[in-house]
C-alpha cells in the first residue's frame, strides 16, 4: 500500500498539474458560481493541447501526445477574462511562440503568458478568474514546488515583493491582501516555476526569483501611483516575460 502511495505521489509531473488545474477551475465555479469561464477554459485547453500535439507529431514523425500544450491552453482559459474568441486566439499565440520564438534550440517564454499578454495588448482583460479560491492553490501549489525543488526561487520572489510592497503602503493590511490570495500564489507557485523557462541552477533560481519579485512590486506600485489600466491586469505577467529573458543569461 505504502509503495503504491509512492508511486502515485511521485507520479508524472505534467499529470500532477492537469489534475491540480482541473480541481481548482472546478472549485472556483462552484464556489463563485462562474460558468461564463467554463466554455472558453475548454475551448482554449482542447486548442492548446491539439495544436502542440500536431506540431510535435509532426516534428517527431509519430504521435505524441503534448500534455505541455494542455496545461498552457488550461492557464490561458483561467486566467484570460472569459471569451471564447480570445481563449482560442491566446491559445494558439502560446503554443506558436514555443515553437517559433526560440534560443539555442529551447523557447525562451512561458508559452500561457506570451499568450495571455498577447491578448492583453488586444483588449482583453486578466481576470484570473479561475485562482481566486485560496486554499487549494496554497496545497497544491506547494505539493507542485515540493514536487519540482524550487523553493529558492519561490522564496526569492516573495521575499523583495513583500518588503518593497510593505516599505511603499506602509500598511500589513495592504500586504496581506495582496500576498495571501490565490492569484499571486497561483502565479508564483504554478507559473513562475514553469521548467523550460525559468533558471535550474541554484544561483539562477535566485536571480531569477529576486528580479521577478522586484519587477512584480515595482509594477505594481507603478498602478497604484499613475492607475495605469494594463498595468493593474497583466504587471504578473509582465514581471514574468520580463523574467523569462534574463533567464536565458542565468540559466
Amino acid at each position: 500500500m505504502k509503495e503504491k502511495i509512492k508511486e502515485i505521489f511521485n507520479g508524472d509531473i505534467y499529470n500532477w498539474i492537469i489534475f491540480i488545474l482541473i480541481f481548482i477551475t472546478i472549485l472556483n465555479v462552484l464556489q463563485l458560481n462562474y460558468n461564463e469561464g467554463i466554455i472558453p477554459f475548454i475551448i482554449a485547453t482542447i486548442t492548446g493541447g491539439v495544436l502542440d500535439t500536431i506540431i510535435k507529431s509532426y516534428k517527431k514523425k509519430m504521435f505524441y501526445l503534448s500534455k505541455s500544450g494542455i496545461i498552457s491552453g488550461m492557464f490561458v482559459g483561467m486566467i484570460l477574462t472569459p471569451n471564447i474568441t480570445m481563449a482560442f486566439l491566446g491559445s494558439v499565440t502560446a503554443i506558436l511562440s514555443k515553437h517559433i520564438i526560440k534560443y539555442k534550440g529551447m523557447h525562451i517564454f512561458n508559452p500561457a503568458n506570451f499568450g495571455i499578454l498577447f491578448i492583453g495588448l488586444l483588449g482583453n482583460g486578466a481576470g484570473w478568474w479561475a485562482a481566486n479560491v485560496l486554499w487549494p492553490v496554497a496545497v497544491f501549489g506547494l505539493f507542485i514546488v515540493y514536487r519540482i525543488k524550487k523553493f529558492e526561487m519561490v522564496l526569492s520572489f516573495l521575499v523583495p515583493y513583500t518588503l518593497l510592497l510593505l516599505f511603499v503602503n506602509k500598511s500589513f493590511e495592504s500586504l496581506y491582501l495582496n500576498i495571501f490570495n490565490g492569484i499571486l500564489l497561483f502565479f508564483v507557485f504554478l507559473m513562475l516555476t514553469e521548467h523550460k523557462t525559468s533558471s535550474y541552477t541554484r544561483k539562477g533560481q535566485i536571480i531569477y526569483g529576486l528580479f521577478t519579485g522586484i519587477t512584480a512590486s515595482i509594477l505594481l506600485i507603478l498602478y497604484n501611483s499613475f492607475n495605469i489600466g494594463f498595468i493593474s491586469a497583466f504587471y504578473l505577467n509582465i514581471a514574468l516575460f520580463l523574467g523569462n529573458l534574463l533567464a536565458v543569461k542565468v540559466k
